[in-house]
């Protein structure tokens, strides 16, 4: 019994083994080609000695397997564009909301402040707060309620303690709770405006580019307002 020719690329173009000129050694059999090859590998064989049926039947459920795998990447792929986009969409419209952001820092302005909340532990008796520059000097300090279990927001209007407007440039904001054990640094959470919103490569999420916070992914925010 006579044996399938299973170098397809050669079979089907035998100068190009040596020149390489007409398709790059590595490229694959489309389906087309592929049916091409089949056909006439049938029609050259010998009708009182066939080719082996099983390893004919063998290339074609490879080919199907690979050519399978290929289609389902390619919808993958177009579904995974597909949703970007509607998450682009949708992200389109928290443009000139407030969102927060966990975070101590952003950038003060020639105008404005600087505003966040707090989540405040329970036992807590007072909670304070101070602003410090990029020096680490404190320029504005302030209490927030000592509600524990709740959320407590600060909003520093941009002057020191002095009632002088703070220079321009990033700030940081220091939270501590006084409870019965001493003193307690709290995580903050910053709020900004949405400005814009950023479509990156497929997979690589939405970036919202926040007043006072610069560029921030879209999975950081935790409140929408």
């Amino acid at each position: 019994m006579s044996t399938i020719n299973t170098n397809a690329y050669t079979a089907l173009n035998p100068a190009s083994a040596d020149t390489g000129n007409s398709k790059q050694s590595g490229d694959a059999l489309d389906q087309a080609d592929f049916l091409k090859l089949m056909t006439e590998q049938l029609k050259a064989q010998d009708p009182a000695n066939p080719g082996d049926t099983g390893e004919f039947l063998g290339q074609m459920a490879q080919f199907a397997s690979v050519s399978g795998i290929q289609s389902l990447q390619q919808t993958m792929s177009e579904l995974a564009t597909s949703l970007q986009s509607t998450q682009a969409l949708q992200a389109s419209g928290m443009v000139g909301r407030t969102v927060m952001v966990p975070g101590d820092s952003a950038t003060l302005g020639s105008s404005g402040g600087i505003d966040g909340q707090v989540d405040v532990p329970y036992g807590t008796n007072a909670v304070n707060y101070s602003v410090l520059n990029h020096l680490g000097e404190r320029v504005y300090s302030g209490t927030l309620p000592a509600n524990g279990g709740e959320s407590a927001t600060f909003s520093w209007d941009g002057n020191t303690d002095n009632g002088d407007r703070a220079a321009s440039g990033n700030y940081r904001i220091e939270v501590t709770a006084v409870t019965g054990e001493g003193p307690v640094a709290v995580p903050t959470q910053i709020a900004g405006r949405v400005e814009s919103v950023l479509l990156g490569s497929t997979g690589s999420g939405l970036t919202l580019n926040i007043e006072g916070l610069g560029k921030i992914p879209a999975s950081a925010v935790t409140e929408l307002r």
